[in-house]
């Protein structure tokens, strides 16, 4: 059974590392760096994922080392041309394709395939956010996520697995939780308080609705029948 290679900690790049990759003309194994969240004490978990690294690596079908990210770009595009031309792809959605994948081909195009790791996909959503919105920075990983797993599937493009499998996309913040001033609920509830029916059962349930709505608000610190708001009446006073 091979050795597998003793993974080593750089310092640098604060990733663990191992020459567990494709051997070059001179037979000696390309570096391999691990996912980063395995810290510089997890000795035990960088052994595990080389092994099961080298072992996918001695398993997988030889990958041609002049295939460029660009180049799987490139033919992923023209599928997707094509697919336009008939129908089956929407003018506005090939136009979005064509300038994500223009984005990522601009940075890591000229990197061979082979070579990708999901940490490099990682990083270049991280640098997206300098000069776009989280939302639109996923969206452009997600398409390149998409163009590699195309890839896989086309029987024309010699690529065995997709590299960058397993990136982490960048993280949309959560919006700000936003409460209803006084004023604005007062306007809600008065709008709808002259809409319902006294008389009808759905007019009644309306306005018992608004009823137990504005007493909960009052105990919450908002909008109440303290607060000038009276279901009797049509006007609506501001509190002192």
């Amino acid at each position: 059974m091979p050795r597998i290679a003793k993974p080593r900690w750089n310092a640098s790049r604060r990733r663990w590392y191992g020459n567990v990759g494709e051997r070059n003309e001179n037979g000696r194994r390309r570096e391999v760096f691990a996912p980063a969240e395995i810290g510089e004490r997890d000795e035990a978990k960088a052994w595990e994922w080389f092994k099961t690294a080298q072992s996918r690596d001695r398993t997988a079908k030889p990958q041609p080392s002049g295939l460029l990210a660009d180049m799987v770009c490139g033919y992923n595009l023209t599928w997707a041309k094509k697919q336009r031309d008939e129908g089956k792809l929407a003018a506005t959605e090939f136009a979005n394709k064509a300038r994500h994948l223009g984005i990522f081909s601009d940075q890591l195009g000229q990197r061979a395939v082979w070579t990708l790791e999901p940490n490099d996909l990682t990083d270049f959503g991280i640098g997206l956010l300098d000069f776009c919105t989280p939302t639109y920075a996923r969206n452009v990983c997600a398409t390149v996520r998409a163009a590699m797993n195309w890839a896989v599937r086309d029987k024309e493009t010699p690529l065995d697995a997709n590299p960058i499998q397993g990136f982490k996309a960048p993280t949309i913040p959560r919006s700000p939780a936003r409460f209803a001033e006084r004023a604005e609920a007062a306007a809600f509830l008065a709008h709808w308080r002259t809409r319902s029916k006294r008389k009808t059962i759905t007019g009644k349930y309306d306005r018992m609705t608004l009823l137990t709505r504005s007493l909960r608000l009052g105990r919450r610190g908002g909008l109440g029948m303290s607060s000038g708001f009276n279901l009797q009446s049509r006007a609506i006073t501001r509190p002192v």
